[in-house]
Formats: structure tokens, C-alpha cells, sequence
């Protein structure tokens, strides 16, 4: 069942106060500073019945000094989801107030890592989680606080590792992952759910999860048939030669990618938020990301203020300094 606006309006559907919210958030950034991303969307199906699944409209991203302004932020999750909204906070905190949740942005060092377990369970011999928030029925986010901060990147690659090893969603392990608030509710399917919030309070090193954790399986690059070997000359040595992972590139710059959607021609995934929407015109519809049969990347706003952007103009966005020439550093090495 679809709540109505009148009865969302009124307060009726949440009579919660944001106690769990600002619960999860001490576990998760402890006595840190900086700036806290919240992203809230309503459900397009609302007002458009032949809308995909999850597509989100009315999309807004606010952000919010922590810890000053981290009650009347998870306040504003509550009112937010009572207005048929899916609220959703950003899972570490930023060093400034621009625009967007670019990976470049993020504090340099996080005291908690982050899984979405999308139905995937922790398994036996990893130390449980410190928290767990319930975003519907039989599917969790997983939180682990550490007792040491560690780099964020540092923590991306162990997000990726558990969440590769538990079968859970990787593309929520990079840095500009949002996850559920507690005490809102879910209304990506017919009937709403609340999303619900335990707290154990363990606390570990970054080592004693590290030892548990498998390393990512090595993927060997492609050889194409029947190429025969040629000498390299010596300046090839700087060029990489591993095939572009648009999904591993993903996850590292934290691009907030949804469902994957079928392509015959390839691989593509829908956008949470469009990266060159215009302040006042965010939106998640009509957004993807994705690559051709080949393995060339590309990526498409169907928009207005879309048109003639690709994949070169999107990349350096989440990758500043992409295009970089290799051999700047290695003059700067050398020199």
C-alpha cells in the first residue's frame, strides 16, 4: 500500500524521535569533525505508476556541520521520510560543504567501516558488527567501529573485501556510499517498512579484521588470440596494462551507482544522483552509467542540461586528475 500525502503530511506515518539516528552516527564518527551529507528521494512510482523500480524523484542533498548540527539533521530524516521520502545518510563525514559526495572530498581518515549486506549475512568467524540497522525485511547494513582511524581509501578496500566475500552489494563499499536512517521508513516496495537499529558496541583494530577477511580474487587481463608477443620498449613500463573494471572504478571513487539495468550492447547501471545536475535539478531518473560489449565506458543524462556530456567530462568528476599524462610523474620521479 502506497501512503497518501495527506496522511504523510501530517506526521502520521512516524511518531519517532531521531535518538537512533544520532545513536548510529556516535558509532560512526565518535568525536570526529567535519560535514554530514544527507540524501533524501521519493519513489517516482508515486506520481508515475510506469516509473522502474526505486526510481527516485524530488531528490535533495543537504549538508550539515557534525556534531553542531547533527540533531536537527536526523530530524530533518524524520520529517523527510514522513513526506513519503527515502532519507539516507552519508556513512563518513567530508571537509567541506560542496556540492555532491565526491570521494575526493571525504575526511582523510574514518573510524568505522560499512557493508551493505543486500540480504548477505557476516560470516561466523568475523567479529560482529558494532552496528546493524534492519533497512527491510531480512536485509541489513552492517557497521564495524574501529579503535583507530584509518585512511579512507584504506577502509574502501576493506569494505570491497567483505562485501566481495559475503556476497553483499560491492558497489556500496566506496566513499560516497548513503545508507538507511534508522527510525524511517523504507518505501521502496508497495507496503512501507521501518527501518530498525541494534547496537552492539564492539570495537576492533583494523588488523583483526584484515586477518579474517580474504583478499579479492586476482583477475587475470584478457589476451586476445593469436597475438603474438612483441618487445616492449622501455618507456611502456609506466603504462598500465590491466583492463579498465568499470564496476572495481566504481566502488574505489565512490559513485553512487543503483540497480544494474539490461543491456544487450553491454553493461549499464542507473545513477542515485546525477553528477552535472545544476544545483536545484538534482534527480536520479534518466542518469546511467555503463560500458559497451568492448569494455569502453560511457555515460548518458537524458536531461536538458545533459546534453553533450560523456564519459571524458563525468570521469575526472569522481577522479580528479585522471587525464593527468603518465609521464608527468614520472618526470616529477625522476627529476
Amino acid at each position: 500500500m502506497i501512503p497518501d500525502a495527506e496522511q504523510a503530511n501530517t506526521g502520521e506515518l512516524l511518531d519517532n524521535t531521531p535518538e537512533d539516528t544520532l545513536r548510529l552516527w556516535e558509532v560512526l564518527f565518535g568525536d570526529q569533525t567535519g560535514y554530514l551529507k544527507t540524501f533524501t528521494g521519493e519513489q517516482a512510482r508515486f506520481s508515475n505508476p510506469s516509473a522502474r523500480q526505486n526510481e527516485l524523484t524530488r531528490v535533495a542533498n543537504r549538508t550539515w556541520r557534525y556534531p553542531e548540527q547533527a540533531p536537527p539533521a536526523a530530524a530533518y530524516l524524520i520529517r523527510q521520510s514522513n513526506m513519503r521520502k527515502d532519507s539516507y545518510f552519508g556513512v563518513h563525514l567530508y571537509r567541506s560543504t560542496g556540492a555532491g559526495r565526491l570521494a575526493a572530498d571525504a575526511v582523510d581518515l574514518v573510524r568505522a567501516l560499512w557493508v551493505d549486506g543486500d540480504g548477505a549475512k557476516v560470516p561466523a568467524p568475523w567479529p560482529l558488527p558494532s552496528a546493524v540497522v534492519h533497512s527491510s525485511h531480512g536485509r541489513e547494513h552492517f557497521y564495524w567501529t574501529l579503535e583507530q582511524p584509518i585512511p579512507a581509501r584504506e577502509a574502501v578496500k576493506l569494505n570491497k573485501r567483505m562485501a566481495v566475500a559475503m556476497g553483499a552489494d560491492r558497489g556500496k563499499a566506496g566513499l560516497s556510499t548513503v545508507l538507511r536512517a534508522p527510525d524511517t521508513l523504507n518505501y521502496k516496495r508497495d507496503t512501507p517498512e521501518l527501518v530498525t537499529m541494534e547496537i552492539t558496541g564492539g570495537r576492533y583494530t583494523a588488523n583483526e579484521i584484515d586477518s579474517v577477511v580474504p583478499e579479492l580474487p586476482v583477475v587475470l587481463p584478457r589476451v586476445c588470440p593469436g597475438r603474438l608477443a612483441t618487445k616492449r620498449p622501455p618507456w611502456a613500463k609506466h603504462i598500465k596494462s590491466r583492463e579498465f573494471d568499470l564496476v572495481e572504478w566504481m566502488g574505489i571513487w565512490g559513485v553512487p551507482a543503483g540497480s544494474e539495468v539490461m543491456d544487450s550492447k553491454g553493461r549499464k547501471w542507473r545513477l542515485l544522483e546525477c553528477p552535472i545536475a545544476p544545483p536545484g535539478k538534482e534527480h536520479s531518473d534518466g542518469v546511467y552509467i555503463g560500458h559497451h560489449a568492448s569494455g569502453a565506458p560511457w555515460f548518458q543524462c537524458y536531461h536538458d542540461h545533459g546534453q553533450g556530456y560523456t564519459w571524458q567530462d563525468v570521469r575526472p568528476i569522481f577522479q580528479p586528475g585522471c587525464y593527468i599524462p603518465w609521464w608527468v610523474g614520472v618526470v616529477s620521479k625522476s627529476a
